[in-house]
C-alpha cells in the first residue's frame, strides 16, 4: 500500500504549487484519478468552470461599500443599497454562497469522483472529500498574524456594517438640504471606509505579489488521507456502504469544486455522510463540531456523537473535538446547503492551522503521524457508519 507521505511528496514536490484552475491542479487531479483507477474503481474527472482566485470577489464586495461613501452625498438611498449589497455579498461569499464569484471570469477546473461499491445492498453512502488546489500567500496569513485571521475578518465585516448603519441613518433623519457634507452620519462613515481602503490595498498586494504555496499540508495531507483510506477500503469494503472519493478543484476559490459536485450529484447524496479532511498534516487532529466564519453551521448530532465515540475508543489518535471558524472548508459548503458533513483538520498549540497559506507549507513540515491518525479516523468513521456493522 502507498504511504500517505508518498502521496504528499508527489503532490507538493513533483507537481508542486497547485493554483486553482492551473495546469498543476489538473496534474494533481490526473494523479489522484490514476491512484483510484489502480484500485479497480470507476473514476470520472468532471470539469467545471470557476474563477482562478478569491481576491477579486472580496475586492468588489468591499468596493461596493466604499463607493457608497461618496455616493451618500448625492443619494442616501443609493448609498444604503450599495453598502447593503456589498456587505451581504461579502458575508454570503465567505459562507460559500457564490454571489460575486458567479460573475467573475471563469476558467476550467475539475473534480475527481470515484465510487467503491459494497458487496451487499447499498444501504448508506459516505463521501470522503478533499481539495487538490493550494492557495497564494498573503499579508494576513503571515505566521505572526494568522492567529488573528478570523478576528480581522470580523473587524472588516463590522466596518462594513457601520457604513450600512450610517447610510441608513440618512434615510431616517430629516433632510436639511442638498448634499450637506458635514452631516454627522456621513462623517461617521469615514473611519470604517479608511479601514476597508487598507483591506483593498492588501488585496491588490496579494494579487500582485502572493506566491502559490506547495500545499503539502493544505491540502496534500487531506488528499493523501482520502487516497490511503480508499486503498484500505478497496481491500476490505464495508458490507452495506457505498464509499465515494471526491477530490475537488478550486476549494481555495470559495469551494467552487464542492459546489459544482453537489450541483451535479447532490440529489443522489442528499442522505449521505460527508467526511472532509483538510489541513490535517501537522499538529493535533481537530474534528470540527462547528464551522462558519460568521454564519454558524453545526454537523449533525449523529456525526458528532460518532466522532466522540471514536476519540474515546482510539486515544492513540489524539483527537480534539471543537469549533473551527477561521476559514471555510468543503465541509462548510456542504453544511451550508443542508448536507450532513464533518470536517477534520489539525491545529498547533495556538489552535491555528500550521503553515497556513504560507511558503513554509512544504513536505518537510508535514508530520506523518498526524496524517496517519486522520486516515485512521476516516476509516473508523466509515466502519462505524456502515449499517451492516462490518
Amino acid at each position: 500500500m502507498t504511504d500517505v507521505m508518498e502521496h504528499i511528496r508527489i503532490l507538493a514536490q513533483e507537481i508542486g504549487p497547485r493554483a486553482s484552475t492551473s495546469c498543476e491542479e489538473r496534474y494533481a487531479a490526473e494523479y489522484a484519478a490514476g491512484v483510484l483507477r489502480k484500485l479497480g474503481l470507476e473514476v470520472a474527472v468532471e470539469p467545471f468552470r470557476a474563477p482562478a482566485s478569491w481576491t477579486w470577489q472580496n475586492f468588489i464586495s468591499f468596493g461596493l461599500i466604499l463607493v457608497a461613501v461618496p455616493v451618500y452625498l448625492l443619494s442616501p438611498l443609493a448609498a444604503f443599497l450599495l453598502a447593503v449589497a456589498g456587505l451581504a455579498a461579502n458575508i454570503l461569499e465567505n459562507d460559500t454562497m457564490h454571489i460575486v464569484t458567479a460573475l467573475m471570469p471563469q476558467q476550467q477546473s475539475q473534480n475527481v469522483v470515484a465510487r467503491l461499491e459494497p458487496p451487499g445492498e447499498v444501504r448508506r453512502r459516505v463521501v470522503l472529500a478533499a481539495h487538490l488546489d493550494s492557495s497564494r500567500s498573503d499579508f494576513a496569513h503571515h505566521p505572526s498574524r494568522v492567529a488573528g485571521f478570523r478576528t480581522t475578518y470580523l473587524l472588516n465585516t463590522l466596518m462594513g456594517g457601520l457604513v450600512v448603519v450610517c447610510c441608513g441613518l440618512g434615510l431616517l433623519v430629516p433632510r436639511l438640504g442638498y448634499a450637506i457634507p458635514w452631516r454627522l452620519e456621513w462623517w461617521l462613515t469615514l473611519p470604517p471606509a479608511l479601514v476597508l481602503s487598507v483591506v483593498q490595498v492588501l488585496l491588490i498586494h496579494r494579487a500582485l505579489t502572493g506566491k502559490v504555496v506547495a500545499g503539502a499540508n493544505d491540502n496534500g495531507s487531506g488528499v493523501a488521507a482520502v487516497l490511503a483510506a480508499m486503498e484500505r477500503l478497496a481491500a476490505e469494503p464495508p458490507q452495506g456502504t457505498e464509499v465515494w472519493a471526491v477530490l475537488t478543484g478550486c476549494e481555495e476559490v470559495v469551494t467552487n469544486g464542492m459546489v459544482a459536485f453537489l450541483r451535479r450529484h447532490g440529489q443522489e447524496l442528499r442522505d449521505a455522510f460527508f467526511l472532509i479532511p483538510d489541513n490535517c498534516g501537522a499538529g493535533r487532529p481537530l474534528v470540527a463540531t462547528l464551522e462558519g466564519m460568521l454564519i454558524r453551521h453545526r454537523p449533525p448530532r449523529e456525526l458528532r456523537t460518532l466522532a466522540t465515540e471514536v476519540a474515546a475508543a482510539r486515544p492513540e489518535l489524539n483527537l480534539l473535538l471543537g469549533p473551527y471558524r477561521a476559514g471555510y472548508t468543503d465541509g462548510t459548503a456542504a453544511l451550508a446547503r443542508g448536507y450532513r458533513a464533518l470536517s477534520v483538520l489539525a491545529v498547533d498549540e495556538r489552535g491555528v492551522l500550521p503553515n497556513w497559506h504560507w511558503p513554509t507549507d512544504v513536505l518537510e513540515n508535514v508530520e506523518p503521524g498526524t496524517v496517519r491518525a486522520v486516515e485512521a479516523f476516516l476509516l473508523e468513521m466509515v466502519r462505524r457508519l456502515d449499517p451492516s456493522g462490518s
